[in-house]
């Protein structure tokens, strides 16, 4: 890690941030913490998170910095601190000051000189402390009001910052992920941006968030939902919401479309009227000769302009008027005829199975034509008959035209 500065106006979560993003898997790892977080303890971590969360390794070096004693003990971290450390320091302009002079930094050098310095394996300085850093597996974590509080030598060391904004919304804060050297108020300087994170309760008590220990999210800016932009857009919403169910059959959902079904039940009427009854029940002689090939377009056009409610019109009596068939088997083709608006229309069986019919040969001159579990019977006449191409176990008889 590093080190990382998370940085934003008071409120903002930083501190609670930096526990929830950085602290807590340092505490599941079992690395020594440093930190100046006011309440922040081992046995503490015990009693909210429990022992089977707190690794066994792990442990808290707490350093008061509401006194001058723990500033001047935490600005000399390098004097002292454990390989390994992971810091945490909260504030951290009020231990770092930014106002320092190279007199002031001076102040902090390792106590003996560089050459007790390199007997005891210490950075001899601030800067090489920073410099070095990595060298002693040292992390750390900054939090302060602003990032141009932190001075020059620290943010030239940081990896990342992490802008914090609170949203108004409870528990809810937004971060700008950006690099140390600009505010990441700028599109063309953030990284990586998180809308909603959210702070747990129990995070809040893990610390002192103030010195009273209690906590108020008092953010004096509008909060985002109250946005008039997003009030405008929630109201848009809702209203198209409550049109769309409004209506009793909405299209989008699934509803039918009342003017084609009308247009198609009057179709249907009408070819119901204008078309002579089918031959049934031993009426043979009514049949009409016609050719295979001759495949009406006309048909076509009239059976596909009703789909898919043909199925709901069974064919009936009133429908086709007669039909030839030249059988080869039971895989024949057979071609129908029908009198259409007084017009002689042709078809073939195939024409029939395309929408959804189904057509079985039962004799040479006798066919049946089911949808829907309803089956009318159509017929040829005697004079249609063609023999060569009748199956060889055909019989010429009477019984061949009855009423079935």
């Amino acid at each position: 890690m590093s080190i990382k500065i998370h940085h934003g106006p008071d409120g903002t979560f930083k501190t609670s941030g930096a526990i929830k993003d950085d602290i807590l898997p340092v505490i599941k790892s079992g690395r020594t913490l440093v930190t100046n977080i006011r309440g922040f303890s081992k046995k503490n971590s015990i009693k909210v998170l429990g022992r089977r969360n707190v690794h066994k390794d792990f442990d808290v070096i707490f350093v008061d910095t509401e006194i001058q004693a723990g500033r001047d003990k935490l600005a000399r971290f390098f004097h002292w601190a454990p390989r390994g450390s992971f810091f945490v320091i909260d504030e951290v302009q009020r231990i770092f000051k930014p106002k320092w002079t190279a007199k002031d930094v001076a102040l902090l050098n390792y106590v003996g000189g560089t050459a007790q310095a390199e007997l005891d394996d210490r950075p001899e300085d601030m800067d090489t402390a920073w410099d070095m850093q990595r060298h002693y597996n040292w992390d750390f974590v900054f939090t302060t009001t602003s990032i141009t509080k932190v001075r020059a030598e620290m943010k030239d060391m940081a990896k990342v910052a992490v802008r914090h904004i609170n949203l108004g919304l409870w528990r809810f804060y937004k971060t700008v992920e950006h690099a140390t050297d600009s505010r990441g108020t700028t599109k063309s300087s953030q990284g990586t941006v998180k809308y909603f994170n959210y702070v747990p309760s129990k995070i809040f008590a893990l610390y002192s968030s103030t010195k009273t220990g209690a906590f108020t999210n008092s953010e004096p800016r509008t909060a985002f939902y109250r946005d008039p932009k997003v009030l405008g857009l929630l109201c848009c919403l809702a209203v198209l919401w409550s049109y769309l169910f409004s209506k009793s059959d909405v299209k989008i959902l699934g509803g039918a479309d009342n003017t084609v079904t009308q247009t198609v039940e009057d179709d249907n009427q009408k070819l119901s009227n204008k078309t002579s009854k089918i031959s049934t029940d031993g009426d043979s002689d009514s049949i009409a000769n016609a050719a295979v090939d001759d495949v009406s377009d006309e048909l076509h056009n009239k059976m596909g302009a009703i789909e898919p409610f043909i199925k709901a019109t069974i064919i009936t009596g009133s429908v086709f008027t007669g039909s030839t068939a030249l059988s080869r088997g039971f895989d024949s083709t057979y071609a129908f005829s029908a009198n259409y608006d007084n017009k002689e229309l042709s078809f073939t069986s195939m024409d029939l199975v395309d929408r959804g019919y189904r057509v079985d040969w039962i004799t040479s001159c006798k066919a049946a034509i089911t949808l829907d579990e309803q089956t009318e019977y159509v017929y040829c006449s005697l004079d249609t008959l063609v023999t060569p191409d009748l199956p060889v176990n055909f019989k010429s008889n009477n019984s061949d035209f009855s009423s079935s």
